[in-house]
C-alpha cells in the first residue's frame, strides 16, 4: 500500500516538475512588475511550447505550485494514516497470528471468537492442538513470542470433534497391550 502511494505521489510530482522556468533578464523591477512576473514567465513558457492557452489557463498554471504543495501535504497525511492503521492492526493476517511480546492466548482467543457462537475454551484447545510448536510442552500458559499461530479452519475443527472408528479402535488397543492374552487364575 505504501509503495503504491509513493508511486502515485512521484508520478504527480513528476508531471508538475516539467514546467520550465524562465530566467529573468531585468532584476530591477518595481513591486507592481514583480506581481506580474509569474504570469509573464508562464506566458513565455507556454508560448515556447506552442500550446494555445487562454488567459484563465495561465492563472490556473500559476496556482499549480499551490496545488502541488497541497497535494504533497495530503499524500503525506495519507501515508501517515496508513502507517497508523497498520500498526493498530490486530495481528490476524490470512488466518495466521504473529504472537507479540505481552500477548496472551486468552486475549487472542477472545478477539478471534468475538461475534461468533464458538466457545472460547474450544477455540483455545483447537489452537493449542494445531500449533504445538508455539507452546512450551503444549502448555497454553507458556507461549513463545514471535511464534505464528495458525487459525483452525473447518477441517481442523471436524478432526477435533469427530474421530474415525479405526482411530478409536487403535487407541483402545494401545491402552491395553495385553488384550487377547490368556489369563490364569
Amino acid at each position: 500500500m505504501r509503495y503504491l502511494l509513493l508511486c502515485v505521489f512521484c508520478g504527480l510530482l513528476g508531471g508538475c516538475n516539467q514546467i520550465k522556468t524562465v530566467p529573468l533578464e531585468n532584476t530591477e523591477e518595481t513591486a507592481e512588475d514583480s506581481e506580474d512576473r509569474p504570469s509573464a514567465a508562464l506566458a513565455k513558457v507556454i508560448e515556447e511550447s506552442k500550446y494555445v492557452v487562454l488567459e484563465d489557463d495561465i492563472q490556473s498554471i500559476a496556482e499549480s505550485s499551490d496545488l502541488e504543495i497541497a497535494l504533497e501535504n495530503m499524500l503525506s497525511r495519507l501515508v501517515k494514516s496508513v502507517d497508523t492503521i497498520n500498526s493498530e492492526e490486530k495481528g490476524w493476517v490470512e488466518g495466521v497470528y504473529l504472537v507479540k511480546k505481552g500477548d496472551t492466548l486468552s486475549k487472542i482467543v477472545q478477539e478471534s471468537v468475538k461475534g461468533t457462537q464458538i466457545r472460547a475454551d474450544f477455540m483455545l484447545d483447537a489452537i493449542v492442538k494445531l500449533n504445538p510448536s508455539a507452546f512450551v510442552r503444549g502448555n497454553p500458559n507458556w507461549m513463545f513470542a514471535g511464534a505464528k499461530l495458525r487459525f483452525p479452519d473447518a477441517q481442523d475443527f471436524s478432526r477435533l470433534v469427530f474421530t474415525n472408528s479405526s482411530e478409536k479402535n487403535s487407541n483402545e488397543a494401545s491402552e491395553d497391550p495385553y488384550a487377547g492374552w490368556i489369563k490364569y487364575p
